[in-house]
């Protein structure tokens, strides 16, 4: 029998061509189940199987519990996009001996939107639960707001201070970031899939209790990302990195001075 992996790729390459996006994979997992239906009968069948017959539909019946995993997991997600960010911190001064010189972010959720103002707006968002709680779960959220979408299927942006909004959360590590200039390049816009890059710098802050919300850094920010289009779940990302003065109605060119914890 052909194995599951080779006919899901056989089938995204007769469907999708090169194109590929968050629900490929799984529509891949049905067909694959779709073309074994006499393995899927045997398995169900209620009269003694010869021990070939079984091994199928052992294997069948794996397949089925299988999708329908795929199937619920597809039905309370749906296509939510995905995203790479990378953080350079870029401190002149000094360098640290065990911290990371490059960290990555995988946001497996991506959105973008045409808010009222007109303007494109792309959310991400990471999470990563604990065993330790809510307080102790990472979350990472960034949104973009630049100009009008773009004419075309392709344009450059310019990174202004009120461009971008990235939130960090985990347990007692807290840290914020605005943009201070960059660019962001987006591409198949009217397509089902908006793909599109940034390389940009961002003035970073950390929380503390006694003193709130202070160390400026300056940070760089790359990455890609492929977002499908999600108004009411990209806005609520965005939300999220507006929150303890960063709204981008302020007119400040840093980040707000926040005494309060943060919220989250």
């Amino acid at each position: 029998m052909t194995s599951t992996v080779g006919q899901i790729q056989i089938w995204r390459q007769r469907r999708w061509g090169s194109q590929s996006y968050a629900c490929a994979p799984l529509l891949g997992r049905f067909r694959f189940l779709r073309s074994e239906p006499r393995a899927l009968a045997r398995a169900n069948s209620p009269g003694p199987l010869s021990f070939e017959d079984r091994q199928t539909g052992d294997s069948s019946a794996g397949n089925a519990l299988i999708a329908l995993l795929l199937l619920f997991a597809l039905l309370g997600s749906g296509c939510t996009g995905g995203a790479t960010l990378h953080i350079i911190p870029l401190n002149q001064k000094k360098i640290s001996m065990t911290a990371p010189l490059i960290v990555r972010i995988d946001p497996d959720q991506c959105y973008y939107w045409v808010n009222d103002n007109g303007h494109l707006c792309i959310a991400m968002r990471n999470y990563r639960w604990s065993l330790l709680g809510s307080k102790f779960a990472k979350e990472s959220v960034l949104s973009l707001v630049v100009e009008e979408p773009p004419a075309g299927s392709t344009r450059n942006f310019r990174v202004t201070r009120r461009t971008v909004r990235h939130r960090f959360d985990a347990g007692l590590t807290h840290l914020r970031s605005a943009s201070l200039g960059g660019i962001v390049a987006v591409w198949d816009y009217g397509q089902r899939v908006l793909r599109g890059r940034f390389r940009l710098t961002v003035r970073q802050q950390s929380y503390s209790a006694l003193a709130g919300w202070g160390s400026n850094r300056t940070v760089l920010l790359v990455g890609e990302f492929s977002a499908v289009h999600n108004p009411k779940a990209g806005r609520r990302i965005l939300d999220r990195t507006e929150r303890d003065g960063m709204e981008r109605q302020v007119a400040s060119q840093a980040p707000v001075r926040v005494i309060g914890p943060p919220r989250r």
